[in-house]
């Protein structure tokens, strides 16, 4: 969820959310060389967002997540 939250800081366009059969959820993005990008970043270590942007965003997944259930 860390990585998805930081996509919604810097604005990637959510596409949806999958249920998986064994209870888990795939947050799945628009792909685009922004979104390779940023996800290059977050893993080199190198993505910096507003922390309460990030709180935020992670609040709103877990809702998307947890909303049907």
């Amino acid at each position: 969820m860390p990585l998805a939250s930081y996509l919604l800081c810097e604005n990637i366009t959510l596409v949806g959310c999958e249920k998986k059969s064994n209870g888990t959820s795939v947050f799945v993005f628009d792909e685009s060389p922004a979104l390779l990008q940023l996800v290059d970043r977050y893993f080199a270590f190198k993505a910096l967002v507003n922390p309460i942007l990030f709180a935020n965003a992670t609040k709103n997944l877990k809702s998307i997540m947890y909303r049907d259930n």
